[in-house]
């Protein structure tokens, strides 16, 4: 159906559905961007932190980019996705942050026991 504007000068079809053409192409070229860039970061490093935050941050623009496509599809159930990704990145990242505040575990001593059971 032909588009009228709205009072606000959106686009909105006869049938009551906004249809949202350039928007949804912009926001997807810039999230494409930000993968793109997120990406490099990932590769290079330099610390372990950088590229697990990258990581993180990777897996919020995916989600992300899930959003957008239920959007621009009208499909909602496609949101129930990015958020399920969203609590999994965010349980990884509090996983990762306990992990840098205790520092790796030490290897356990060998014991007498062992040594004598080895021999």
């Amino acid at each position: 159906m032909i588009a009228s504007p709205d009072s606000i000068g959106a686009p909105v079809a006869t049938d009551g559905a906004i249809h949202l053409g350039w928007p949804v192409t912009a926001t997807g070229l810039m999230l494409g961007l930000a993968i793109v860039l997120i990406t490099i970061r990932l590769l290079r490093g330099p610390s372990l932190a950088d590229r697990v935050i990258a990581l993180d941050l990777l897996g919020t623009v995916t989600a992300a980019a899930i959003g957008l496509y239920a959007v621009a599809r009208d499909e909602p159930v496609y949101l129930y996705v990015a958020m399920a990704i969203a609590l999994l990145l965010f349980v990884g990242t509090v996983a990762f942050a306990y992990y840098i505040e205790r520092g790796p575990r030490p290897a356990p001593a060998a014991s007498p026991e062992d040594a004598e059971a080895g021999s």
